[in-house]
């Protein structure tokens, strides 16, 4: 099952404390670049509204973080979702995409092509 949170930990050792910095570096990035850039003009909407959510996903593969991923597309589609929620996911523990920007580009297209459905009010 997947797992992943905004806050607490889980029996795979992230501490509080490395989740809410991981949390915290990723919203002051995403003020400054996808925001403060005006590269994402709904970020700074759902920040001012309080419906940023940052989680983050303790799977160690790409496969169990697309689990993980389609679980969080899945709640932002729900009724109960307020407009303009954005969600991101933080995937720490997944070594193919750390270094290399091209794994996790295919990984995406892949995961595009496989679930159109889940990404069809992205594009």
């Amino acid at each position: 099952m997947a797992k992943g949170s905004e806050g607490g930990g889980d029996d795979r050792g992230i501490s509080e404390c490395n989740r809410c910095a991981i949390i915290d570096q990723t919203r002051r990035w995403t003020q400054r670049v996808p925001i403060g850039l005006g590269l994402c003009p709904w970020a700074g909407r759902s920040l001012r509204l309080d419906r940023l959510r940052i989680v983050v996903c303790d799977e160690t593969t790409p496969n169990d973080a697309g689990i993980f991923v389609r679980g969080e597309a899945q709640l932002l589609t729900e009724a109960s979702t307020p407009e303009l929620t954005t969600t991101l996911v933080v995937c720490p523990h997944v070594s193919e995409w750390q270094d290399e920007f091209d794994s996790f580009d295919e990984y995406v297209q892949t995961f595009k092509a496989e679930q159109p459905d889940i990404l069809a009010s992205a594009d």
